[in-house]
């Protein structure tokens, strides 16, 4: 995946681009009274794009990480459009990071009595 997201960010000649990738997954369990009526599990990732071009940003968000490149470039596109000045950022070096959850109780641990 860091490939993909170092592709898609390359070449746009923005003062900046900023990507945030999210994943998650969720499980469903719908009862009515104490009959099951449905149950799921959904994956997903999706994200966002920041671009500063000439002091104005533009933004895209995603929902399929195929769409990674046309999502920046679209980005890239609305800061053009609106960015008319000089951007100024702070001089920091860019934080990489992978953010795990952390979960106090497990759902999964919770008798359905308690639920």
């Amino acid at each position: 995946m860091r490939e993909e997201i170092e592709a898609a960010l390359k070449g746009h000649h923005a003062d900046y681009v900023e990507l945030r990738l999210e994943e998650g997954e969720s499980t469903r369990l719908i009862y009515r009274g104490r009959e099951l009526e449905d149950l799921g599990r959904t994956n997903f990732r999706g994200g966002n794009v920041r671009a500063l071009v000439k002091g104005g940003w533009g933004f895209a968000t995603f929902n399929q990480v195929e769409d990674l490149r046309e999502r920046v470039v679209m980005a890239v596109e609305q800061a053009r459009l609106v960015g008319h000045e000089e951007s100024h950022l702070a001089e920091v070096e860019p934080v990489v990071d992978v953010v795990e959850p952390y979960i106090v109780v497990d759902p999964a641990g919770v008798p359905l009595s308690r639920k």
